[in-house]
């Protein structure tokens, strides 16, 4: 496990994600080839294996949407995943892939700031987030906020390339 740095001593990627309905759509792309390829499923096994099996899931910087999706996929109907992404265009490819999926019942898209989450204390079972720490900004601020969101006992999973 890699120790995070204070927010003072790294350079986030960006801190207003990927905007513009071009960069979503590229982006889109980009994450499908992966999801294509199995690249994603040894991320849903490590939640699965971890015990993310069911529950209210909130999906930080959910970009498409396709890790939420996949588990969704793995977990059937005892899943709901809400995604929080700081790019509308992100939010709306996500709502669009989630209807190839026939899940919109079982997933949530909004437009936020993962360091002002617009959601109560506790709102959720578990916090997942693949590949957006590095686009943080104050990334320990996102993990009190992540504090704030998730229940007692829950779990939360961040993976990316880079701090």
């Amino acid at each position: 496990m890699t120790q995070l740095m204070s927010n003072e001593s790294r350079v986030p990627e960006t801190d207003n994600g990927q905007q513009g309905e071009y960069i979503a759509e590229q982006y889109n792309l980009m994450q499908r080839d992966i999801r294509d390829h199995g690249w994603l499923n040894d991320k849903v096994e490590l939640l699965i294996n971890e015990g993310v099996v069911s529950g209210e899931i909130l999906e930080v910087g959910m970009g498409p949407g396709y890790l939420g999706l996949e588990w969704l996929k793995v977990v059937g109907g005892d899943g709901h995943v809400t995604g929080l992404d700081i790019a509308a265009d992100m939010v709306n490819v996500a709502r669009r892939n989630s209807a190839e999926y026939g899940l919109e019942a079982h997933t949530t898209y909004q437009v936020g700031d993962a360091l002002k989450m617009p959601f109560e204390n506790e709102s959720f079972n578990h916090v997942i987030s693949y590949g957006s720490l590095h686009e943080w900004n104050m990334p320990m601020e996102v993990f009190k906020e992540i504090d704030r969101v998730i229940r007692p006992g829950g779990r939360y999973c961040v993976i990316d390339l880079r701090l």
